[in-house]
C-alpha cells in the first residue's frame, strides 16, 4: 500500500487514516510508518519527518534505528543540523545510536558550517 503512493504527505496521511481504523497489525506498524518517513526523507521533507515520529511516539508506534536514521536524513537533507541532533540525542536515549545515524547528523553539521559541534560529536561518536 504504501509503496504504491508517491508521496510523502499522502502516504502519512493514509497511514493516519488507517491507524484510526485499527487496521494496521502491530508488527507492521513501525515498517509502514519507516515506509512513510522514507518518502518524508526523500523528498526532504524533515518537518514532516518530525511530526510523523511525535506521532509514533504519542500513538506508542515502536520506534526503531530505521525510524531514527530516516528522521535525521531528513533534517540533514535541508540543513536541520539541531534537529538531526536532537534526533540522534533521542535515538540514543532510546534504541542505541548507529555509525549511519552520527555520519547523517555530522554530514548535516558540516554543511551548515557548524565544525565545533562537528568535532563535539566526533569525539562521542562509538567506534
Amino acid at each position: 500500500l504504501i509503496q504504491s503512493i508517491p508521496s510523502g504527505p499522502v502516504a502519512v496521511e493514509v497511514l493516519r487514516w488507517v491507524h484510526t481504523q485499527g487496521a494496521l497489525p502491530g508488527g507492521t506498524q513501525t515498517l509502514m510508518w519507516n515506509m512513510a518517513l522514507g518518502k518524508c526523507a526523500k523528498a526532504g521533507e524533515w518537518q514532516r519527518a518530525m511530526s510523523v515520529l511525535r506521532e509514533m511516539r504519542t500513538w506508542r508506534i515502536a520506534c526503531d534505528q530505521v525510524t531514527y536514521q530516516t528522521v535525521i536524513h531528513a533534517c540533514g537533507k535541508r540543513k536541520q543540523w539541531q534537529h538531526a541532533r536532537q534526533v540522534l540525542q533521542e535515538m540514543t536515549r532510546e534504541v542505541g545510536p548507529t555509525t549511519r545515524a552520527y555520519n547523517s547528523v555530522l554530514h548535516a553539521c558540516s554543511m551548515a558550517g557548524q565544525w565545533q559541534v562537528v568535532a563535539a560529536l566526533f569525539e562521542r561518536m562509538p567506534s
